[in-house]
């Protein structure tokens, strides 16, 4: 097992389908080793872009056995849990470490909108379900339901709970974040508004489902940041918008 250390890139791969419905396994094969070729730290598989409500639990069983075994080089396998029952989240989570995923990242409850209290509760059941580590997405842009840091108070209580996909749209949200909880989460931007300040010689991972061609440059966006060419940023702020980019400072 291949566990993240949610340093690198990490792009949410999409989910390619042939006429019929089935999935084309054999474009994800392409998409998977032309992003591997890129220089990709780590995959996920099952994101919001990559069909995440919709997707039998055998299909995601599927694209991960796929990834682990026909890609050209082994990373770790992230796999999005996007549910709206804790039972069957939980169930799932549990399946899907004994299929052989490398972590997890969870959304919120879908389809109703959780207050805190059970939000919270949603996640520390699935953390307690598996010994995966976990990173949470945070996007209340989309998904109309926010973390807060007093939730994440709460979740720092399990240890799986290792990152956040920081999808919030304000950039200011990483400050009272490593304020409150220093390096406690590993903090992982995911959309443009947020990710250019951030790509500096101390930040870490990204993940994001832009168009293949444009892989190397989210790519080479990340490693500029971290050798401190802040020169390139106006450039990549306009040629690869959704990026995940996790910062310590």
């Amino acid at each position: 097992m291949l566990r993240p250390d949610w340093k690198g890139v990490y792009p949410a791969l999409l989910t390619p389908f042939k006429a019929d419905d089935s999935i084309d396994f054999d474009m994800f094969r392409l998409n998977g080793n032309a992003q591997l070729d890129a220089g990709i730290d780590a995959m996920i598989i099952g994101g919001s872009l990559g069909e995440a409500s919709t997707l039998s639990k055998e299909e995601i069983f599927a694209l991960l056995q796929f990834a682990k075994q026909h890609l050209n080089r082994k990373v770790p396998v992230i796999v999005n849990i996007a549910e709206q029952s804790t039972q069957v989240a939980t169930a799932f989570a549990r399946d899907i470490e004994n299929k052989g995923a490398d972590g997890l990242m969870v959304l919120p409850p879908m389809r109703y909108k959780a207050d805190e209290r059970e939000t919270v509760q949603y996640f520390k059941k699935i953390a307690g379900a598996t010994s995966l580590p976990i990173m949470i997405y945070n996007n209340p842009y989309d998904y109309k339901i926010e973390v807060t840091l007093d939730m994440f108070r709460e979740l720092a209580e399990m240890p799986n709970i290792q990152a956040v996909k920081e999808s919030t749209r304000d950039v200011s949200n990483v400050t009272r974040m490593k304020n409150r909880f220093g390096d406690r989460f590993r903090i992982l931007c995911g959309v443009a508004l947020d990710r250019p300040p951030l790509f500096r010689p101390r930040c870490r991972p990204h993940s994001n489902s832009r168009p293949l061609s444009e892989r190397p440059t989210c790519g080479g966006a990340w490693r500029s940041g971290r050798r401190g060419l802040g020169h390139r940023r106006p450039v990549l702020e306009t040629t690869s918008r959704p990026a995940l980019a996790e910062v310590r400072r």
